[in-house]
C-alpha cells in the first residue's frame, strides 16, 4: 500500500508540474512583456520606427499591423533556404540592428533547452542563433551582457554561452554571468519567465553561490519566486547530494526553513556510505528541531520529481524500480539507526519510518519490483 502511494506520488508529481517547476509556463507564473525596441550595439530607436530586413517589414511596438507570428514564420523559412554561414549572419545582422517586437507569446522552453516560443523577436533570434552556431552565439552573448537591457535576452545568451563552455571548458565564466544577473533588483522585481528559467544555469553548474539569494527569495512576497527558489534548491541538492548537504550544514542554509531543509536531506541515498554518513551528522545535531525531525522521518526518502524542459539541465526524474530500491535502502539503514544509541531520541519517529518503509518494500516486491 505505502509502495502503492509513493508510486502515486511519483505519478502526480510528473503531472503537477506547474507546482514548483521551474519550467514556469503556466498562468501564475506568467508575465505582461512589454516594452519598447532594444538595441544591443546601436542608439534605441522609437517604437514607432520600422526597419527592413530583407522585404519584411518590422511591425512597431505600439500598434501592431502585421501579424508577428506570420513574420517569424517567413523569417524561418529565409533562413532554411541560407547555408548555415549565411543564416548565421543574417541573425548577427538582425539583431545588430536593434529593431524588436513583441510576438503575445510566452518564453517557452522545448526538448533540447530550445524555445518553442519567444516573447520578442529579438529573444527569439537569439534563441536560432544558439541553434545555428553554439559558438558564434556564445560570442554574441558578450554583447547581451554588456546591454543588460532584458533579462529574458539574457537567460538565453546564458543558454548560449553555457553550449559553448560546457565542450570547452568555460563554464566559470557562465556561473559568474548568471550570478550577475541574479544581483539585478529590477528584474527580481517583477521577474520575467526567461529570468526564472536561468535559475536552471545554477543548479548544472552547482553554483553554491546563489544560496543567500535563494534563500532570501524563500521570503519574498512573489509566489513565483519563492517557488523558482525552492525547488533550484532541491535540483541543486539531487545533483550533488554528498558535498551539497555538508555545505548546507557548514554554512548553515535553510536554518530558518524547518520544513525545507528536511526534504532536502532526505534526498540523499542511504544505499551510499559516505551520503549515510551525511545524514547521520545532521540527525545527530542538538540543535535540530522535534519539528524538523519529524518531518525528515516522514518523507525519506524524498523521490518527489517532476518533469520539465530546462534551458540546460536534465531533470533526475527516478523510474518505479529505482524508488522501490531507494526505499529497500532506506528501511535497511533505519533497522539499523534503530540500535543507534545516538539516536535515541528519535526511536519512535524510527519506528513509525520502519512501519511504513516495511510496507512500501512488500508492494514493490508483490508487484515484482524487487527481488524477494
Amino acid at each position: 500500500m505505502t509502495f502503492a502511494r509513493n508510486t502515486l506520488r511519483l505519478a502526480v508529481a510528473l503531472l503537477a508540474i506547474g507546482s514548483v517547476s521551474i519550467s514556469l509556463n503556466f498562468p501564475w507564473i506568467r508575465t505582461e512583456h512589454s516594452r519598447g525596441p532594444l538595441n544591443s550595439g546601436a542608439p534605441s530607436q522609437s517604437g514607432k520606427q520600422r526597419g527592413s530586413l530583407g522585404h519584411h517589414e518590422f511591425p512597431s511596438t505600439s500598434g501592431i499591423h502585421v501579424d508577428p507570428v506570420s513574420v517569424l514564420s517567413e523569417f524561418e523559412s529565409k533562413l532554411r533556404e541560407l547555408s548555415a554561414a549565411e543564416a548565421v549572419q543574417m541573425l548577427v545582422r538582425a539583431l545588430n540592428d536593434g529593431r524588436d517586437f513583441e510576438t503575445g507569446l510566452s518564453f517557452k522552453i522545448g526538448p533540447g533547452g530550445n524555445l518553442e516560443t519567444a516573447p520578442t523577436f529579438r529573444v527569439w533570434m537569439l534563441d536560432r542563433l544558439g541553434r545555428q552556431d553554439p559558438a558564434a552565439a556564445a560570442v554574441y552573448s558578450q554583447r547581451i551582457y554588456q546591454a543588460g537591457t532584458s533579462p529574458d535576452e539574457w537567460a538565453l545568451a546564458l543558454r548560449n554561452d553555457y553550449r559553448n563552455g560546457a565542450t570547452s571548458g568555460g563554464l566559470d565564466v557562465v556561473r559568474t554571468r548568471m550570478l550577475e544577473m541574479l544581483e539585478r533588483p529590477d528584474w527580481a522585481t517583477s521577474p520575467s519567465i526567461g529570468f526564472l528559467e536561468a535559475l536552471d544555469i545554477g543548479v548544472a553548474t552547482v553554483a553554491w553561490e546563489t544560496m543567500p539569494r535563494l534563500e532570501e527569495w524563500l521570503r519574498d512576497p512573489q509566489f513565483k519566486l519563492r517557488a523558482a527558489a525552492s525547488l533550484a534548491i532541491d535540483r541543486m541538492a539531487m545533483e550533488a547530494p554528498i558535498d551539497f548537504i555538508p555545505a548546507m550544514m557548514s554554512q548553515n542554509w535553510l536554518d530558518k526553513q524547518p520544513l525545507l531543509r528536511p526534504t532536502v536531506v532526505a534526498r540523499a541515498n542511504l544505499a551510499r556510505e559516505e551520503e549515510r554518513l551525511v545524514v547521520e551528522a545532521y540527525l545527530i545535531r542538538p540543535d535540530l528541531s522535534l519539528t524538523e525531525g519529524e518531518r525528515y522521518f516522514a518523507i525519506v526518502p524524498n523521490v518527489t520529481a517532476s518533469f520539465s524542459y530546462n534551458l540546460v539541465s536534465t531533470p533526475r526524474v527516478p523510474t518505479v524500480r529505482q524508488v522501490a530500491q531507494l526505499d529497500q535502502a532506506s528501511l535497511d539503514v533505519v533497522r539499523e539507526w534503530r540500535y543507534n544509541p545516538k539516536l535515541a531520541k528519535w526511536s519512535a519517529h524510527l519506528a513509525n519510518a520502519e512501519l511504513r518503509l516495511l510496507e512500501s518494500v512488500s508492494s514493490a516486491k508483490r508487484a515484482g519490483y524487487l527481488f524477494k
